[in-house]
């Protein structure tokens, strides 16, 4: 302990430390489909669903939604939820609650998501076919 507080007593002494010198910050890559995250998850039914977290770092509140469908900003869902006695809602309450929260009906699905699970599904289908044939 003796050894931290002459330590500490040597770094007050030397005077603040400077500052390095700023750099700005790298460019942002372009948005494209390869680097942009798809806006919604498509579940087995098809559907869009999403999942938001957030916490208040100055309160330590944290709100949450999960399995959200057809709402445009989840985000600002989840942060009604934080001005709540709740810490999640999901699936058809998280829903409802977003629209009683004044959340209009929107499909987060994008194309790409939308055909990615098409190939998806209808690969599934055709590999289940074989299978039972057998």
């Amino acid at each position: 302990m003796t050894t931290l507080v002459a330590l500490t007593a040597v770094l007050l002494a030397s005077g603040p430390v400077p500052a390095a010198p700023a750099e700005p910050p790298p460019p942002a890559p372009p948005a494209s489909p390869a680097t942009r995250a798809p806006p919604a998850v498509v579940d087995h039914g098809g559907a869009g669903s999403a999942r938001v977290r957030m916490m208040d770092g100055a309160t330590g509140g944290f709100g949450a939604v999960a399995a959200i469908e057809r709402v445009k900003n989840p985000v600002l869902v989840a942060r009604k939820v934080l001005e709540t006695p709740h810490l999640l809602i999901m699936g058809d309450g998280a829903t409802r609650f977003a629209r009683a929260m004044g959340s209009r009906d929107h499909d987060p699905v994008c194309p790409e998501s939308r055909a990615r699970y098409e190939a998806f599904d209808r690969r599934y289908r055709e590999n289940m076919a074989w299978s039972v044939a057998r």
